[in-house]
């Protein structure tokens, strides 16, 4: 292949890139203010995290339970500071097998969990450390029960789990490590920190295999008449730090306009996808240097805006807030959707699946950028660059699987270093001064509206010159002359 077609792919990809990225933002900027006008619940909401400690109350842990009462407020500081909404429980343990009843939640005025600091303390308080000397301890059970307490709804669940003593398994209840695993995974605990002493770490690390999490030297952190109180805002920091804060960015949408939506969404997506269709016709005129087919600007238009529209309301229809790996599917969606109608309608001889395939994988690419984006940008920003990113790589794709699978094409040569290509197949490639015509050929300078034909039988080239109706086969490297402009004909070799 000569170095014009590489000229050539250079030309129509970052046409049809930067095509795809305008029609995307553009149509995004239409869209933005129905979105910004839905009913919002309010802005900036905190994300909610539960943490609750589990203690082991036996005589050694005194000053462990002394530093979680007096700590408290600092290790909750850590939390405010990062606009994290922060409420506190507490489970306690010792060996069941000693007592059967060694075993409890802390309640706080009926509930499992509260931001009450002052009276999280005050019960802690009562926890007498008492006991112990013979390992191992209940802590299975403890994790247990502390995985079902009643947490807040649309909460990030985080266990802090705090003893000397290793884990007796199976424990009073029969059930093991490997049961507590399934039950965190069960109850979507997020995040399961360990204060323990470093002989033990091997006992209870498989737990952090489904509930990530920090592991605190007991011995290190509670050195000191006070070690434990002083090291709790340095544990506080370290789980703040792990816990998510996507969604202070978000918008929060009324549940009561669950149909508006629905709606606004679903024309959003039709937006984007009618925006990309659209302005990936007029590239595509642009590159052969010919006027806007409306016609076809009309079809292709329409093709992008139904399937943005069904690809937008289903996954909002079934899901209301859908997946990411839904939303970059949908995305792929729409990109297979304007790769076929651009195949179908405007760029000819490109094969449809061939424009389906490279639609997809650039609408998944943008999807999954997109994603990324949402979790970095507010959400209006992100919309407008994640859409943009969509088009641009939707139109990146669609116009590589031509330009660098294509068998057969036409150079055509203005001069002065202007060249396009044009693929060549079964269907005729038009010459001309028609608006349906792929090569334009001005009509102030004589040209017939369709002036001759080329396309290919059984694997030759024909040249049809509609004014004579003569037929003649084109070899390889053969050279058409059109007034100044040059049409060159290559066939893969």
């Amino acid at each position: 292949m000569s170095l014009n077609f590489f000229n050539s792919i250079t030309k129509k990809t970052i046409i049809f890139s930067f095509a795809g990225a305008i029609g995307a933002l553009l149509l995004a900027l239409l869209a933005e203010p129905m979105i910004y006008l839905l009913p919002k619940v309010k802005e900036n909401p905190k994300v909610k995290a539960d943490v609750v400690f589990v203690i082991d109350a036996t005589g050694s842990m005194a000053k462990q339970i002394s530093g979680v009462k007096n700590g408290i407020k600092s290790f909750a500081h850590a939390f405010a500071t990062k606009n994290i909404d922060l409420n506190v429980g507490a489970v306690w343990f010792r060996d069941r097998s000693v007592d059967s009843n060694a075993l409890s939640k802390i309640e706080f005025r009926g509930k499992d969990v509260t931001n009450d600091y002052d009276l999280f303390s005050s019960e802690i308080d009562k926890i007498v450390a008492d006991g112990g000397g013979d390992n191992p301890e209940s802590s299975i059970d403890a994790v247990d029960l502390a995985s079902t307490l009643e947490f807040r709804g649309d909460t990030q669940k985080i266990l802090i789990l705090i003893t000397d003593a290793e884990p007796k398994s199976p424990d009073f209840s029969g059930k093991t490590i490997n049961d507590i695993k399934e039950s965190l995974v069960n109850y979507s605990i997020s995040q399961l920190h360990l204060a323990i002493n470093n002989e033990y770490a091997s006992y209870y690390q498989p737990l952090q295999e489904v509930a990530k999490g920090e592991i605190f030297s007991l011995k290190d952190i509670s050195s000191g008449s006070s070690g434990f109180e002083k090291a709790m805002p340095a544990i506080g920091e370290k789980i703040a730090k792990g816990i998510s804060t996507v969604a202070s960015k978000n918008e929060v949408f009324d549940e009561n306009a669950v149909s508006s939506i629905i709606t606004v969404f679903t024309t959003w997506w039709g937006f984007i996808a009618l925006g990309i269709s659209a302005f990936l016709v007029v590239a595509q005129n642009y590159y052969l240097k010919k006027p806007v087919n409306f016609k076809k600007l009309l079809m292709s238009g329409t093709i992008g805006l139904i399937v943005g529209l069904s690809v937008g309301f289903i996954p909002q229809l079934i899901f209301i807030d859908p997946s990411s790996i839904v939303k970059i599917f949908a995305w792929g969606i729409v990109g297979a959707g304007i790769g076929l109608a651009i195949a179908k309608i405007v760029v000819p001889n490109y094969p449809a699946i061939r424009a389906l395939s490279g639609g997809l994988i650039g609408g998944i690419a943008g999807g999954i950028s997109f994603i990324i984006l949402a979790t970095l940008l507010p959400d209006s920003v992100s919309r407008l660059a994640g859409a943009t990113i969509v088009g641009f790589l939707i139109g990146l794709m669609i116009a590589l699987f031509e330009e660098m699978l294509r068998e057969a094409w036409l150079t055509v040569d203005w001069g002065y270093n202007e060249q396009r290509i044009i693929s060549l197949g079964k269907s005729p490639v038009i010459l001309g001064s028609s608006p349906e015509a792929d090569i334009y050929l001005p009509k102030e300078k004589g040209f017939l509206p369709i002036m001759a034909t080329i396309k290919i039988v059984n694997d030759k080239v024909f040249f049809e010159n509609k004014s004579n109706k003569q037929v003649t086969e084109l070899a390889d490297g053969k050279i058409i002359k059109l007034g100044t402009i040059n049409v060159i004909v290559h066939m893969k070799r």
